[in-house]
């Protein structure tokens, strides 16, 4: 829902003849204390942070995570920020195409990078992109993302519980390229969202 509010104020600022005011691909919002923090793809130093309190008008934060914070020096890709309890906020993100997450007590950072890559226990060093999590009703939460397998595959695992860590014996293919479109440009299935 933050996201498809993020993509409608846009396309109806693009309407009204507006620019977009916030340069972000990949965007997804955090709505926190009824302000908003987007963020997305953009930054070569990591991930910048926009604020805003109306979804209109947008504040640059700076940099959310920069790339001294983590081991990684390029590519920083979807992020996804989520509160998880009082002052403490998990970005998860994709740099140098892997997985990583990072904590911060504040939803504008400094988002340090938490452990190595998030899927090293499940995947070793193989690449993977785009991740989202979806935590569930029950307290448990599963991570979706991209694996280059048979083109880009959609896959997913269930998180211990520091959110983080995938859990061992629970990795799940969850589809991959079926339509002719989605072999347009390669075999692409990306963005997973739930």
């Amino acid at each position: 829902l933050n996201t498809i509010s993020f993509i409608l104020f846009s396309l109806i600022a693009l309407a009204e003849g507006g620019k977009s005011q916030i340069p972000l691909a990949d965007p997804y919002i955090l709505i926190d204390d009824g302000k908003y923090y987007a963020y997305g793809t953009h930054d070569a130093n990591g991930i910048r942070c926009y604020t805003s309190d109306d979804l209109r008008s947008w504040v640059d934060a700076g940099l959310a995570l920069n790339k001294e914070n983590t081991t990684e020096k390029k590519w920083f890709w979807a992020p996804e920020v989520y509160r998880i309890a009082d002052n403490e906020y998990i970005m998860y993100f994709s740099a140098n195409e892997h997985l990583f997450a990072a904590k911060a007590t504040s939803p504008k950072g400094p988002f340090k990078q938490v452990g190595t890559y998030q899927m090293n226990n499940l995947l070793g060093s193989e690449k993977c992109i785009d991740s989202h999590v979806f935590f569930d009703d029950d307290g448990k939460a599963y991570i979706f993302f991209v694996r280059f397998t048979d083109g880009n595959c959609i896959w997913q695992a269930e998180l211990e519980s520091d959110y983080i860590t995938p859990k061992e014996g629970t990795l799940r293919k969850c589809f991959a390229v079926s339509q002719d479109w989605e072999n347009k440009l390669g075999r692409v299935n990306e963005g997973p969202n739930v």
